[in-house]
């Protein structure tokens, strides 16, 4: 199968980029034009399926962080562009084994650098059982490469594991509890602030 898109956008600065005193209120929207094109082919009866998708984004006025002043500002011209590839594998019913690598390349236009905490690699790892009928339950991995920070610093990558259970009590009423970051990975995905350490989540979602 073959797929494509073709698209524009048009994002408005947040409350806290216009009016915080990091922020600037003369800030424009950014605006962006943004093209991808792929195929997916699918084996053995379906179980085994693969997937690449080639995408390319142009933007004007994007709103970014300017490590010089220490405030947010419009940047004329950037551009994003890179590949996906992905796979996944379902060797038993209800059993899913899904993977995939995205390789983004950044400019901006105006000085010739990388954009800013926007990782080259990043890759997602991800298993899900459905068992008993009613029962869900995920196992997903995800590693973020190193990244351009402020200034000329980076930001190491990190590999973090996520868990989670789901539970249909009824048809429209269901449990569901997660750990993240299992591990308790010390992490930053904005450098100097660092991320939350495992965490534990539970409750209950109704449908009407």
């Amino acid at each position: 199968r073959l797929k494509g898109n073709w698209g524009t956008g048009f994002k408005a600065p947040s409350l806290y980029q216009l009016y915080s005193s990091y922020g600037s209120p003369s800030l424009k929207p950014d605006e962006s034009k943004s093209y991808d094109f792929g195929f997916e082919q699918r084996f053995f009866k379906d179980k085994l399926s693969f997937d690449l998708t080639r995408f390319h984004n142009d933007f004007r006025n994007m709103v970014d962080w300017d490590s010089a002043t220490s405030k947010y500002k419009n940047i004329g011209r950037a551009e994003t562009k890179g590949f996906e590839i992905g796979a996944k594998f379902l060797p038993v019913e209800n059993f899913t084994i899904g993977t995939n690598f995205t390789y983004t390349d950044t400019q901006d236009k105006e000085t010739g650098l990388e954009l800013q905490r926007r990782p080259k690699r990043q890759a997602n790892f991800d298993v899900n059982w459905r068992f008993m009928a009613k029962a869900n339950f995920n196992l997903g991995v995800t590693h973020v490469g190193s990244r351009k920070d402020t200034g000329y610093t980076t930001s190491k990558g990190y590999t973090k594991l996520n868990l989670a259970y789901l539970y249909d009590i009824a048809d429209n009423f269901q449990f569901f509890t997660r750990i993240e970051n299992l591990f308790d990975k010390k992490y930053q995905e904005v450098r100097g602030f660092a991320a939350e350490g495992r965490s534990f989540y539970a409750g209950a979602r109704a449908n009407f």
